[in-house]
């Protein structure tokens, strides 16, 4: 996958659009949308983390390098102490959710009982539709936690720096010169 040369502003600016674009998919093109907004958005995350080179992070977050897969950003941002766990969980149920959505030849939907069932433990829509009086579909669901999953990852990538890189032999003060 190749990152686009957006920023975070641009990013954040794009997920009203996102939420707009999400709600005309049919069933089938939502999660898939959804987590290629995600994984742009943790590519963002990461790049405000490491150090500022440029040229290094597109070779590494760029296909074919390390990388460029969404599980594998997602896994990285967690074991880096960028993503909360619960975040880190609804990541862990969006990209399961998009699996069983890309995977199948047969018409997919969120009524199905699978899909709804891992709609139901999706963290951020528990929380943010639990004070509902009305029934929530699974696709509502979906897209309540996609929505918050991202929001957080931008809010994390907005407030976090760029890495700082060693100076030789001077590695966590270990060998000075």
């Amino acid at each position: 996958m190749k990152i686009k040369n957006i920023s975070l502003k641009d990013l954040c600016e794009d997920t009203r659009r996102f939420v707009e674009d999400i709600q005309k998919e049919p069933d089938r093109g939502v999660p898939l949308v959804a987590v290629a907004f995600l994984d742009d958005v943790l590519g963002k995350l990461l790049e405000a983390y490491f150090i500022d080179n440029s040229k290094t992070i597109r070779y590494i977050l760029e296909y074919p390098g390390a990388l460029c897969n969404f599980a594998v950003r997602a896994d990285l941002a967690y074991c880096l102490g960028l993503l909360p766990e619960q975040t880190y969980n609804d990541i862990i149920l969006i990209r399961k959710i998009r699996n069983r959505f890309g995977h199948s030849h047969h018409p997919v939907n969120f009524e199905n009982e699978e899909i709804a069932g891992l709609c139901q433990k999706l963290y951020f829509a528990n929380l943010s539709l639990q004070t509902l009086s009305v029934k929530v579909s699974a696709r509502d669901k979906f897209e309540v936690a996609v929505i918050m999953v991202s929001n957080t990852i931008l809010m994390k990538a907005l407030a976090i720096k760029h890495a700082k890189t060693p100076k030789d032999c001077e590695i966590a003060g270990i060998v000075k010169v």
